[in-house]
């Protein structure tokens, strides 16, 4: 039996959830349940069976892009299309390696009017795709009707306002302040880069 796709999803595991034994008569497979099984874990997104000639079984699985993890009455799991699908585990080692959003509640998820997950999503596709700043130095991106999108440094924890389109041309310009102060934040407590005057930075009041 050999598996393809599965990095979260041990082999172990993909060949437990089939059903699928060694030794059995490949004519008595039924591929379509060994897939539908295989798809009970929370990671597969898609699972294939296939007959591998007269003795072999092929399983090949894609697994969802986990893009950020979503603070509703727990900590859940994000995947690139949106789809929340999974509780957040230790075990999954996505603590600190994905930025976390809020300011969304279940509700606001189903009923979405001013398709502020979508947003997000662009926004977090832009993020991934930038040098510079980019995904890696985001904590937390927090969703509001009223605001738009606002962006939390890992560093220094500062707030960018993002609002809710452009952003590309706003993370350039957040690259000009930065370049102007040497790269850093320091000193830096809020950058509005979603304000019709022009970009507003807010300093702290403890600038030692």
């Amino acid at each position: 039996i050999e598996v393809k796709g599965a990095m979260r999803v041990s082999k172990e595991d993909a060949v437990e959830l089939s059903g699928i034994r060694e030794g059995e008569n490949i004519l008595t497979i039924n591929a379509a349940k060994a897939a539908e099984n295989i798809r009970k874990n929370l990671w597969v997104k898609v699972a294939l069976v296939k007959r591998s000639g007269l003795d072999g079984i092929t399983i090949e699985i894609v697994e969802r892009d986990a893009i950020a993890l979503i603070r509703l009455d727990g900590l859940y799991v994000m995947d690139a299309e949106g789809a929340v699908f999974k509780g957040a585990a230790p075990e999954d080692a996505l603590y600190g390696e994905l930025p976390v959003i809020t300011g969304f509640t279940e509700a606001k998820l189903r009923d979405d009017p001013y398709g502020l997950t979508e947003r997000t999503l662009t926004l977090i596709r832009v993020l991934k795709g930038r040098q510079g700043f980019n995904i890696e130095n985001v904590s937390e991106i927090n969703v509001d009707a009223a605001v738009g999108l606002s962006v939390y440094t890992l560093a220094e924890g500062v707030r960018i306002d993002m609002g809710v389109e452009k952003f590309g041309e706003k993370l350039d310009t957040l690259e000009k302040v930065l370049r102007a102060r040497g790269g850093s934040f320091r000193g830096i407590e809020a950058v509005d880069l979603n304000n019709s005057r022009g970009v507003i930075v807010k300093f702290t009041t403890n600038m030692a």
